[in-house]
């Protein structure tokens, strides 16, 4: 056959890189002879002459078993390449192991045997008429056994290394890449195929260890030189192995703009980003595409009130967890119109998808009984309220419409929707779950007792929480902080003074603290506090972060005291939500409820009034805006009706001298049940106001109280909530 009749496939075959493997096994002119095949058949680029030597050699018949072999080989390298050029008449399958028969010490004949497969794999695996949720993977485990024996005989091959690689991470195996890939990873060493890095940092990251991980990831960008693509897998392998560098790495990435390695950010990044945000990753390049990403991952930080770095690290972590624990092997998925969620991925199950949003849940239950399928219920316990999720396997049932699968675990809307219809699973079955969940959610706990209306209640209530609960868990993220004791105390925000021109907030708490057991009880209490607090405008972006210590002192000698305490930040005008977290070490602390604020203007230009402070002194925290003036917060909205309290507020927008008249209203309902009004004179820029209030003529009880403003035909109004106890 001549060699030059057939130009044009040239290195963009794989094939034609098998021409750097060392002659270590299947030495001398059989191997030479099969690189000389391997090339000729590589640069053919028509399949005519293709068809005309594979005529020729089926005609032939070689006695010698090693000129046989060889035979084989070629035919198979031949029936290969017409398949590569979609002439799949014929498969190679039969020929090549026919070689490895004849020669099963040659390390070609078993690598080009396991390409067979991985053909063939990839050929079923493409046709969407295949039915099956593993279609090609059958060939896809030959190829890895082929693949395998062809570095038994020569573990320094690095084609059949790197197809070995390639073809495990399209089973996502975990099991096998920890038998298989990595020790044949390991008797090679770090490779010079840069192909060859890229899986093996990945592989050992996955399943194996970290830190040899990131010594690939090294050597990848050494060899291949920093790209896009090159940094991402840096900084993802070092993230895994804690280095310091990693978002160095990260962001230095992303201000590069290889195509490949831009869509493996966005890959990473569409985890948690909405469409807005993709959108805007999309609409960037180079540096201004880092510079968003920078701001992308404070934001997130700060939301989650952590230290900067902490949600992009916690992030990448969370993926390569996902990978090993809730990772499908598959590459189809059927759904039901009634499933509750779907993700689109084949790549985790359900558990995978929440588990990248929100991390480890903080209870875990599941429960083993004759006639259900697996099953599993996650808790998360938020500071705004418990997200609770069901997961059953198996779901895709002929019941559900759909092929199942034990290892895909999906939401679903109803602990009760875990039992699937005309299945085994009897009234112990249902027992054992509720029983097993008590601890998650108490009606469980009840359901049992209660007759058919009670239960349909807690069936109800039941199927709009985890309603709730899914949507949360599939549409949001987060990285909460979590407290194992729980500060007992409230919070709240005022939007009262100015700094620099801008509006100011006050983040204003209390604390219930004990004394502790021994301590001096002839002195007051003093603990230290380390206080996070955010604001987030209408796009979700930072507007303003506080992460400070702060010392909470009280004079009171009482075993327990209310410590109050409070941060303040200006931002500009306009609705802020809000997140709150006082700890006073690793373990104790409390995250308060998300929350909004309306912060208004204070530049003058209308007549405005601040939010209104009511306090009591003794048990309120000062501030002193101007001298002469003092506010008193309590983050409390609740008194008894003989406490003297103390109201603060501003008035932006009168001249100096300026007459004004406020009325004070406090209502319950429509019904107004005290009122209180007085006149006074403006102050240029701003005018403070301080009132002491007594409210012993009011019945306990919930109120509003209303302040309103006016001047000159201008009006404003500010209320707040006023409770008042026995």
């Amino acid at each position: 056959m001549p060699h030059g009749c057939w130009r044009g496939w040239g290195s963009a075959s794989a094939l034609l890189l098998l021409l750097a493997a060392p002659l270590a096994a299947q030495q001398g002119p059989a191997r030479a002879e099969v690189e000389r095949l391997a090339a000729a058949v590589a640069a053919a680029d028509a399949p005519r002459p293709l068809e005309q030597e594979l005529r020729r050699l089926r005609a032939r018949d070689e006695q010698e078993p090693d000129a046989e072999a060889l035979r084989r080989l070629h035919l198979g390298l031949l029936r290969l390449r017409l398949n590569q050029l979609g002439d799949y008449r014929g498969a190679p399958n039969g020929d090549l192991e026919r070689a490895t028969e004849l020669a099963p010490g040659w390390t070609w004949a078993w690598y080009l045997r396991g390409r067979a497969k991985r053909s063939e794999g990839d050929w079923l695996a493409a046709d969407r008429l295949n039915l099956g949720t593993r279609v090609g993977f059958g060939a896809y485990e030959a190829a890895v056994a082929h693949f395998e024996r062809a570095l038994r005989e020569e573990p320094a091959f690095e084609p059949a290394l790197r197809e070995l690689a390639e073809t495990v991470v399209l089973l996502r195996d975990t099991a096998r890449a920890r038998q298989v890939l990595l020790p044949a990873l390991a008797r090679a060493g770090l490779s010079h195929d840069t192909l060859l890095l890229f899986t093996q940092a990945h592989a050992e990251r996955s399943v194996g260890d970290s830190l040899r991980a990131l010594a690939a990831a090294h050597r990848l960008v050494e060899l291949a030189g920093p790209s896009a693509r090159t940094l991402r897998e840096l900084a993802w392998s070092g993230f895994v192995a804690g280095d310091a560098a990693a978002a160095t790495a990260y962001f230095a990435g992303a201000a590069l703009d290889d195509s490949a390695g831009v869509a493996g950010y966005r890959e990473d990044l569409a985890f948690i980003a909405d469409s807005v945000e993709l959108a805007a990753f999309d609409a960037r390049a180079g540096e201004a595409r880092a510079a968003w990403l920078r701001g992308f991952w404070r934001d997130r930080d700060r939301a989650s009130l952590r230290a900067e770095g902490t949600r992009l690290q916690e992030h990448y972590r969370r993926i390569t967890e996902a990978e090993r624990r809730f990772g499908l092997e598959v590459n189809r998925r059927y759904h039901h119109a009634w499933d509750s969620y779907r993700s689109g991925s084949t790549r985790f199950d359900d558990r995978g998808i929440v588990y990248i949003r929100h991390g480890p849940p903080d209870d875990s239950v599941s429960t083993v009984s004759f006639g259900l399928p697996p099953n599993l219920t996650w808790r998360y316990r938020l500071a705004d309220g418990d997200l609770l999720l069901h997961f059953a396997a198996n779901m895709g049932t002929i019941e559900y419409g759909a092929g199942g699968d034990l290892h895909d675990y999906r939401l679903v809307p109803s602990l009760w929707a875990v039992i699937r219809p005309g299945g085994t699973a009897g009234q112990t079955a249902l027992d054992a779950m509720l029983e097993s969940r008590c601890a998650l959610w108490e009606p469980y706990c009840k359901f049992n007792g209660w007759g058919p209306f009670g239960q349909r209640q807690i069936f109800r209530d039941e199927e709009q929480l985890v309603a709730g609960s899914t949507w949360a868990a599939t549409a949001t993220d987060g990285a909460e902080l979590r407290f194992p004791r729980l500060l007992a105390g409230g919070a709240a925000l005022f939007a009262v003074g100015s700094e620099g021109g801008r509006p100011m907030v006050h983040a204003v708490w209390q604390l219930f603290m004990t004394r502790p057991a021994g301590a001096d009880s002839t002195s007051g209490l003093r603990t230290r506090a380390t206080v996070r607090f955010a604001l987030f405008d209408s796009t979700g972006a930072s507007a303003g972060f506080v992460d400070t210590t702060v010392v909470l002192a009280t004079t009171s000698r009482a075993d327990t005291v209310v410590v109050p305490g409070r941060v303040a930040v200006p931002v500009p005008p306009g609705r802020y939500r809000y997140r709150l977290a006082v700890s006073t070490d690793d373990s104790t602390g409390r995250v308060y409820p998300l929350d909004s604020l309306p912060v208004r203007p204070t530049d003058g230009r209308t007549l405005v009034v601040s939010d209104l402070v009511l306090g009591r002194r003794d048990v309120s925290v000062a501030w002193s805006p101007a001298p002469g003036d003092t506010a008193y917060f309590t983050p409390g909205a609740r008194w008894r009706a003989s406490d003297t309290l103390e109201l603060y507020h501003e008035i932006y927008g009168l001249a100096e001298g300026e007459r004004y008249r406020a009325t004070l209203t406090v209502r319950r309902g429509r019904r107004a049940l005290l009122t209180l009004g007085w006149e006074g004179d403006g102050a240029a820029g701003v005018t403070r106001v301080a009132r002491e209030l007594d409210f012993s003529r009011l019945k306990p009880g919930d109120y509003v109280m209303e302040l309103e403003v006016t001047s000159r035909g201008r009006k404003a109004l500010a209320t707040r909530r006023l409770g008042i106890r026995e």
